[in-house]
């Protein structure tokens, strides 16, 4: 993987290859920072059509981790067979597109505090967050979200709300509507709230399987990401 020089950041390289494969993760790079890179050899990481097998076995003969994808529900035997060849995870239908930043952060840093500082740094796209169930803010209030990873995010703004407030996050993916659902975990200086998102509710956040529908994912050139 890339290293900090100094105290600058280099940006992760992520290489994709297959159409839908390419769609989602163009969709999350800006929010995460990464960079979106034609060949696999200046890659950090790999994000394969999990069903263009000779496109996966080449890709696992580069040194770095592999990401197999696919667009519909798979069954445990095909995810085990993906990842016996080789995949570093592997991601299907049912998986949410935070399940897919999720994985794109585990693979990319060794600790969070290496990817909270990156994604202050780096990452980053506008937002706007209303209150959910009666919660504040009754009104959409923008931000800046920064980084998305199994322990949360950053929303920079100067707004302050209670731990636990729960909020809806909307942000358009090429023309669509993408809303995370999550709750406010802490205060942090006097521009961000860190917050982290409600796993347990079913509405969390949209799957692969009804992003890689929408003609937009088609192609990573048309997958802009907008507030």
């Amino acid at each position: 993987m890339n290293e900090p020089l100094g105290d600058e950041l280099e940006k992760k390289r992520i290489y994709a290859d297959g159409d839908r494969a390419a769609g989602v993760v163009a969709a999350l790079a800006r929010i995460q920072g990464y960079a979106l890179v034609n060949s696999p050899e200046s890659a950090d990481l790999q994000v394969i059509d999990a069903h263009l097998p000779e496109r996966l076995q080449q890709a696992l003969q580069q040194n770095c981790p592999v990401v197999a994808l696919s667009e519909r529900r798979l069954r445990p035997m095909e995810i085990t067979a993906l990842r016996e060849m080789g995949a570093a995870k592997v991601l299907h239908g049912e998986s949410s597109v935070l399940d897919v930043a999720f994985v794109l952060s585990d693979l990319l840093f060794e600790t969070s505090h290496a990817h909270r500082r990156y994604a202050r740094q780096l990452g980053g796209v506008p937002v706007q967050f209303t209150g959910v169930d009666g919660d504040e803010p009754s009104w959409p209030t923008q931000a800046q979200l920064l980084g998305l990873s199994r322990w949360g995010a950053y929303l920079q703004t100067t707004a302050r709300y209670p731990a636990r407030t729960q909020l809806d996050i909307a942000f358009t993916v090429a023309n669509r509507k993408v809303v995370l659902r999550c709750r406010v975990a802490c205060l942090c200086g006097d521009d961000l709230m860190g917050v982290e998102f409600a796993l347990d509710h079913h509405e969390v956040a949209p799957p692969v399987g009804v992003l890689s529908k929408w003609s937009c994912f088609a192609s990573p050139a048309s997958a802009s990401v907008s507030a």
